[in-house]
């Protein structure tokens, strides 16, 4: 599958099969199976396109990691009902990965501090290995139901 409409348009029928509670379910474990992947690809400080992430502009006493707690189960929540599956970084968490998902200008440490333009880090997407997962869940999920 090249894409993500093309791979939703393969899944529907076979979805529908299901019912409401079931496709439920199904998409609650993908959307938790997809959280799992996309902490791993922040824990390898990378974006859903395998580039690595810019790195901070000052380390000067040593170099850290980016989003270490950003990347933790309690800030990213999955939801799903019979016709989605969805993540979000929630709350503070969630307006500082905005910040860098989209590489915005925002203030530093505090909202009177100075600002700076943050660069583009996208934490949260879709890679090709991802509509691949998907595919493969899906066939799998359906192919060998959970009881």
């Amino acid at each position: 599958m090249n894409n993500l409409h093309a791979l939703a348009t393969w899944a529907e029928p076979l979805l529908q099969t299901l019912t409401a509670k079931e496709r439920t379910a199904l998409l609650k474990r993908l959307a938790i199976a997809l959280r799992k992947r996309n902490q791993q690809r922040i824990q390898k400080q990378r974006t859903p396109q395998g580039q690595p992430f810019e790195p901070r502009k000052n380390t000067a006493a040593r170099p850290r990691a980016l989003f270490t707690q950003l990347r933790k189960t309690r800030h990213i929540k999955t939801q799903a009902t019979p016709a989605s599956a969805t993540l979000a970084i929630i709350g503070r968490a969630g307006y500082i990965a905005a910040i860098h998902q989209h590489g915005r200008v925002s203030h530093i440490e505090h909202k009177n501090g100075p600002t700076t333009q943050y660069p583009k880090r996208e934490l949260l997407g879709f890679s090709a290995d991802d509509l691949e997962f998907i595919e493969q869940f899906l066939i799998n999920a359906l192919a060998f139901p959970a009881r």
